[in-house]
């Protein structure tokens, strides 16, 4: 395969089966790799057909297929059961569980200057570059990534090369991404395809790409409300090598994004509900999705009320556990204790996460999350629900709906993007 163009279906009606599996052939045709490790995300993004197309990939390329390396970042590691129901055709010996803090190794970095002049601040830091030590190895001659690109609230749009450098990433590299992420702002970021954040890390997989084998970028577009046959509507393959180091269909494929799952509303709304998946959705680190999702969509003084029948903790690490647990989602009065602590420069992805899921005294968050309780929700500055009354049975068909006092229910925040304009 060429690396200097992509291979590419976009359907707006939904691409079948049958040409999807049709793609992966012609890619198997192209392809002489034969020690290929597939990595693919975990189980928070069960609905977003990375499982599938895996499969069909490690169908028609056989034992080409070595491995697959779930792109966990700071996430707990797939269980038994997530894996089975997510990667079918995948022995348990084939899985390589990532670990952000004791399985990488430097790789280089990008300049203080170069992140000062993308973020155009002064005063910051080199990012550094650490990634899982499987890509460094000589195991594996090709790493295929594969990734759904949706609105994020670190880089703008998901997928692509953050699949590998944050998915895959060290706890320095995520620690500093995050955190210039937060410095650039939340609300400039969500949906955007063109942040800083993105423009470094498509610098570090240049500096990756000189040491480790190529990565074919396999990214998709889901239109979260369509029938389930017909919900991807983009695909595309992209070689990226040491010589031509760019994701070639993540441009094309990031404006499809931004019309498939972005949703603008006539106007600010004074109470969201939305509605968190208990099998996916088990900390705040996750679930806060909710928050990143709609805080574009909410007025001034709204509410935003999140059920969440599976939330029991809120770092999916101890360590990101006791910062949230101590400091809470108290925006920059967080990140000023922090500093005086002396917490702040080792704990640079939990001061991002507590930005983010801040609300600034904007607009106020209620959480229903019976198994943490009310003395856990409210230690970190929400407010706590005990009763379920006024949310709704979660809609199977439906992306979201408004109920009878025109209030929006979402019933898969962590799909989509909502934002209303000031009016």
């Amino acid at each position: 395969m060429d690396n200097d163009k992509s291979i590419m279906i976009s359907n707006p009606g939904g691409i079948e089966r049958s040409d999807l599996i049709s793609l992966i052939k012609e890619l198997a045709a192209k392809i002489n790799h034969r020690s290929i490790a597939i990595v693919g995300p975990d189980f928070s993004r069960l609905h977003s057909k990375s499982g599938e197309i895996a499969d069909i990939i490690h169908h028609i390329f056989g034992d080409r297929i070595k491995a697959i390396i779930p792109a966990l970042g700071t996430h707990v590691g797939m269980s038994n059961f997530e894996k089975e129901t997510m990667y079918r055709s995948f022995e348990p010996a084939s899985f390589i569980d990532h670990d952000f803090i004791h399985q990488t190794e430097a790789v280089g970095s990008i300049s203080q200057d170069v992140v000062e002049e993308t973020m155009e601040m002064e005063g910051l830091f080199d990012l550094p570059i650490s990634i899982n030590r499987h890509l460094l190895s000589d195991e594996f001659d090709l790493f295929i990534s594969i990734g759904q690109l949706l609105p994020h609230e670190v880089i703008g749009i998901s997928g692509g090369v953050k699949n590998v450098l944050v998915g895959l990433g060290g706890r320095p590299t995520i620690e500093a991404s995050h955190f210039l992420s937060a410095l650039w702002g939340i609300e400039r970021t969500l949906g955007n395809p063109k942040t800083a954040v993105r423009d470094l890390l498509n610098n570090a997989i240049e500096v990756l790409l000189q040491k480790s084998a190529p990565i074919l970028f396999v990214d998709t577009v889901l239109n979260p409300q369509a029938e389930e046959s017909k919900k991807l509507t983009y695909i595309s393959l992209s070689l990226a090598t040491g010589d031509s180091p760019r994701d070639r269909g993540f441009e094309e494929g990031a404006q499809i994004s931004a019309q498939t799952n972005i949703f603008d509303l006539p106007q600010k709304q004074s109470e969201i509900y939305a509605y968190l998946d208990p099998a996916i959705y088990k900390s705040t680190w996750i679930g806060n999705k909710a928050i990143y999702r709609t805080r574009l969509a909410l007025g001034d003084d709204a509410t935003l009320k999140i059920f969440a029948l599976g939330i029991d903790r809120f770092g999916e690490e101890q360590g990101l556990e006791s910062i949230i647990k101590r400091y809470g989602y108290h925006g920059n009065e967080a990140i000023e204790l922090m500093r005086k602590d002396g917490v702040l420069e080792g704990n640079l992805a939990g001061a991002a996460h507590i930005l983010h899921g801040s609300t600034f005294g904007r607009f106020k968050v209620e959480y229903y999350a019976p198994l943490l309780g009310r003395k856990k929700v409210e230690g970190v500055g929400f407010s706590f629900i005990d009763s379920d009354e006024g949310f709704k049975q979660p809609s199977e068909s439906n992306l979201f709906e408004y109920d009878e006092n025109g209030c929006i229910h979402i019933f898969q925040p962590g799909v989509a993007l909502w934002r209303a304009k000031d009016v």
